[in-house]
């Protein structure tokens, strides 16, 4: 399953029918690809570890036996990750260790090579929130708060704090588009049952009128209120096709309840989008563009971003 919440554990037990498995968990769909991270605990060599980008890094020795059940514990916190591998029947811990933790998103996929792996279950918990939380923050890396000096400094987790986190949860992966998003959202928000979701997505394409008119169906068809954002500007543009493109699909609504933060706006100078690009939205306390790009916002940028949320969607914020 797609799934993207930025705080979560996924709970995997399993077993080695025969020694020589090597049991892989990350977020890949398709097997144990270069582009791919996962955590490995490979029993032919007895070495336990993770995999970021196109290395191996292992983190010790460790000796499993067939036929025993395992369980695996990998819990994200927004930026740090940690896993731990249990005895089932004891609870007794066997190892515990941190990965990278931006490359480690999606932990809904096992694989195993060589040999065969038995998996008894794989759960994801969503610490705090419950069913019929407020509101569901959907989005790309900038969602993620990708680059944001810290993670409480991003626009979306300044909204999951003004909200409560019993209140709001944040699903932000890198490189998305809004394809990526409307998976996750038919995974995510048909068990947590947000009253609102919000998207802002569109950096990275992939936008027509058509899907866009078709996520906000989507969103409707859940009993959610939608909110979709207009884009925020890169260092170098101000993103106005992307954005005509979002304003297009959004006028077809004019006499429902389809709310919108203007973060094109909020990235403007003088939040006038023909005043160009706010560049100190960009870049870092010493003006370098963050980045090469300057597609991810500095933590002035943020802020910018997360008030005009709050000045464009008020009720958002009402109890």
């Amino acid at each position: 399953k797609d799934t993207a919440i930025l705080e979560r554990q996924t709970i995997y037990d399993f077993s080695f029918p025969e020694l020589g498995a090597k049991i892989v968990c990350g977020y890949s769909t398709s097997g144990a690809d270069a582009s791919c991270s996962y955590v490995y605990f490979d029993t032919k060599n007895n070495v336990y570890g993770y995999k970021t980008n196109s290395s191996e890094v292992s983190k010790g020795n460790i000796s499993l036996q067939a036929t025993k059940k395992y369980r695996l514990i990998i819990a994200k916190n927004g930026r740090n990750s940690k896993c731990t591998l249990y005895d089932f029947n004891t609870l007794t811990q066997l190892c515990s260790f941190d990965t990278v933790s931006y490359n480690f998103r999606d932990y809904v996929t096992v694989w195993s090579e060589s040999k065969s792996v038995r998996i008894y279950n794989v759960q994801i918990i969503i610490p705090h929130c419950s069913e019929n939380i407020k509101c569901i923050i959907y989005g790309d890396s900038i969602t993620e708060g990708l680059y944001a000096s810290s993670e409480e400094k991003s626009w979306s987790n300044l909204i999951r704090d003004a909200l409560g986190k019993d209140n709001c949860c944040v699903s932000g992966r890198c490189t998305c588009n809004i394809q990526h998003v409307s998976r996750r959202i038919a995974f995510e928000c048909a068990i947590m049952k947000p009253k609102y979701i919000m998207v802002h997505i569109g950096t990275n394409g992939g936008n027509t009128v058509d899907n866009i008119t078709k996520l906000i169906e989507q969103i409707k068809n859940l009993g959610a209120i939608p909110i979709i954002n207009t884009i925020i500007c890169t260092a170098t543009s101000t993103q106005s096709s992307v954005n005509t493109i979002i304003r297009q699909a959004l006028n077809t609504y004019s006499n429902e309840t389809i709310l919108s933060a203007d973060c094109q706006a909020a990235t403007c100078k003088n939040f006038n989008v023909a005043d160009g690009v706010n560049r100190a939205c960009f870049s870092n306390d010493g003006g370098t563009t963050i980045l090469h790009e300057g597609y991810h916002p500095s933590d002035y940028g943020h802020e910018l971003m997360f008030k005009q949320v709050v000045k464009d969607i008020p009720q958002l914020f009402s109890h």
